[in-house]
């Protein structure tokens, strides 16, 4: 299969080749026993069909798919390969916020040799702000769904619903503040009026400590003066009754905002809140071999079906149908089957 090919059904993009060759100083592949392909550069790691792997990584890697480690083009004996396939579940398991791409490039550094161009993502409901290096986000289709845990997580692409295919290292904006400000601009107002109640709240704050000073100041004045200067009493109260209403607001602008956070709070409750089912599942402490098992063991029920398991002492097997398939299709889907277009089979995987 060629390249232009592979591009019609791959989701991933001849910039993953550019930024192998790039940044491919040392290159890490491992083969699973499902026949995936993950590859790591250090910057981010992929999952590839074999058709994919010839296309996009062959022609850096110069060999075969396998459990090797590259360093500048020379395998190295002695480096244990690092496990590709964990980082990426692991990184799949604590991604709990959905990212949006925000229509914004930044420049991380002005120098022209170092210059690197950031594509920045906003979640609503996790709240942050996260920057990747374009160059990496662009290896993988923009249609596809992408999760993290949090603005120094790795963003997580998904080709399907719990079936990652990427992850993708961020970059650190923490001392750049106004690209976070400028993208959560791009996709909220509410930021601005955020902004707009924080730079009231400020200047009502200086003008109680303008206020407080000035009768302090007053009050300084007052005990060398004379105790029945009338003009003096008058201002000196007139500083007070200010200071008071100006508290007033201060306290109702409090009580507001922090209403306003109960809403919020209320509301991010309700939207990390699990299902019952998936609260269930989260308990189960059964191991991934044994949930294979006895998955394996339900499906013994199914006439002319053949279940076979693979990667079996791996955190994340598989189990593969083959035989009669279509004939228990309704039964299969209810017991949480998948249909794999490329293999023409049906799969579970367990986790």
């Amino acid at each position: 299969m060629n390249i232009k090919s592979v591009l019609k059904v791959s989701p991933f993009t001849t910039a993953l080749t550019r930024a192998l060759k790039k940044d491919a100083c040392r290159l890490h592949c491992q083969v699973t026993d499902d026949g995936s392909i993950y590859v790591c550069n250090g910057y981010f790691a992929v999952k590839l069909m074999r058709d994919e792997y010839d296309a996009f990584v062959r022609p850096v890697s110069q060999r075969d798919a396998g459990n090797w480690v590259l360093s500048e083009s020379r395998e190295l004996m002695n480096i244990q390969p690092i496990d590709v396939e964990a980082c990426v579940v692991d990184a799949h398991k604590a991604a709990a916020y959905k990212v949006t791409a925000a229509p914004l490039l930044f420049e991380l550094n002005r120098q022209k040799k170092n210059a690197v161009q950031l594509s920045c993502f906003y979640s609503e409901d996790g709240d942050f702000v996260s920057a990747y290096n374009i160059a990496y986000n662009s290896i993988i289709s923009p249609t596809l769904e992408r999760k993290s845990g949090g603005q120094i997580s790795p963003m997580v692409v998904y080709i399907a619903e719990n079936d990652p295919i990427a992850i993708i290292l961020p970059i650190r904006i923490k001392d750049k503040p106004g690209i976070s400000r400028a993208v959560r601009g791009w996709f909220t107002e509410e930021n601005e009026a955020q902004s707009q109640k924080d730079n009231t709240v400020e200047k009502l704050r200086r003008r109680i400590e303008e206020l407080g000073t000035a009768e302090r100041q007053a009050a300084e004045n007052k005990r060398f003066l004379e105790r029945d200067n009338e003009g003096l009493r008058q201002e000196y109260a007139k500083l007070h009754t200010d200071c008071r209403e100006l508290q007033d607001k201060i306290d109702a602008l409090t009580a507001a905002l922090a209403s306003k956070d109960s809403e919020i709070a209320a509301l991010t409750e309700r939207l990390n809140a699990q299902p019952e089912a998936q609260a269930q599942d989260t308990a189960d402490k059964s191991q991934p071999k044994d949930k294979a098992a006895a998955l394996v063991k339900k499906l013994a029920a199914l006439p002319n079906v053949t279940a076979t398991v693979k990667g079996a002492q791996t955190a994340a097997p598989v189990v593969w149908l083959s035989g009669d398939t279509n004939a228990h299709k309704d039964a299969i889907e209810k017991l949480g089957g998948k249909w794999s277009g490329k293999r023409s089979a049906w799969y579970f995987k367990i986790s």
